[in-house]
């Protein structure tokens, strides 16, 4: 199947059959099939995003969720050298966490119409406060059709808005104050607890 370019000639879109198939076509790589027979094969990871959830190949077609993270999980020193930030890192875990928990729990779940439980997976995106890399994230997680976004850094959060607001992505902040960011458009959401109480 395609649409006429100039001239008539027919331009045929490359499309994928199986997630199977997306792995034999890019070994050891992290590439899926959402919409099989629609799109071609995705490559869940990025420069910038380069962890995933290790059930990322249980995806189901149709009707995947994909949760993206951004956190800096090194951040700049007075000096420039970059470091690990605990607070990032720990947050992280905590997702991971009560995403292996949910997992473990129900399998995952099952959509209208479906017979297969499907896994949440999150890809998670280092921003190391660094606004190239935050943009590059928030539109690499669009891509893959992560349109629910995690943060933590009041900092980070305030230079992804514009493009959050471009990509009409939700950004569920963790530990940044209401008051401390204005004109969301309503694409973020606040929360000052313990985020694997929520998820």
């Amino acid at each position: 199947t395609g649409v006429a370019a100039e001239g008539g000639a027919p331009v045929v879109k490359e499309t994928c059959e199986s997630t199977e198939k997306c792995k034999e076509q890019h070994p050891n790589e992290k590439w899926v099939c959402l919409k099989p027979g629609e799109d071609p094969c995705v490559k869940l990871t990025s420069p910038e995003c380069d962890i995933v959830s290790p059930t990322w190949d249980k995806l189901q077609p149709g009707s995947p969720i994909i949760l993206g993270t951004v956190m800096s999980l090194d951040i700049k020193e007075a000096d420039g050298t970059l470091v690990p930030s605990p607070y990032d890192i720990a947050q992280t875990k905590s997702i991971a966490l009560a995403e292996e928990e949910f997992q473990s729990q129900t399998g995952g779940i099952v959509f209208p119409g479906k017979t297969e439980r499907s896994p949440i997976v999150t890809v998670t995106c280092n921003a190391k406060s660094d606004p190239n890399r935050i943009s590059a994230a928030l539109d690499h997680l669009k891509s893959i059709g992560a349109n629910s976004v995690i943060m933590r850094s009041t900092v980070d959060v305030k230079v992804a808005m514009t493009k959050a607001i471009a990509n009409k992505q939700l950004i569920y902040a963790t530990d940044v104050p209401a008051a401390s960011i204005t004109g969301s458009q309503g694409l973020l959401w606040h929360s000052m607890s313990d985020l694997t109480t929520t998820i």
